[in-house]
């Protein structure tokens, strides 16, 4: 693993956690389809894959997975 790029359980916490606390009817929404974890998984998926790309051109680990997650939501 790229020394620079976060571990996915860390991304996918972050993740989580605003889900729940911002978007909190989509949360529920997914829960109660039980489609959370995937959904979670394919997020982290599009963040680790554009922070990476962000981190080969330079940024700094936190700017870019500033920006991946906020692009992701």
């Amino acid at each position: 693993m790229d020394k620079n790029k976060l571990p996915d359980n860390v991304v996918y916490d972050k993740i989580s956690a605003y889900l729940e606390s911002e978007k909190k009817e989509l949360f529920k929404e997914l829960c109660k389809e039980k489609r959370l974890g995937a959904y979670i998984d394919n997020k982290v998926a599009i963040v680790q894959e554009e922070a990476e790309d962000l981190l080969n051109r330079g940024m700094y680990q936190h700017e870019a997975y500033e920006v991946a997650l906020s692009s992701s939501y």
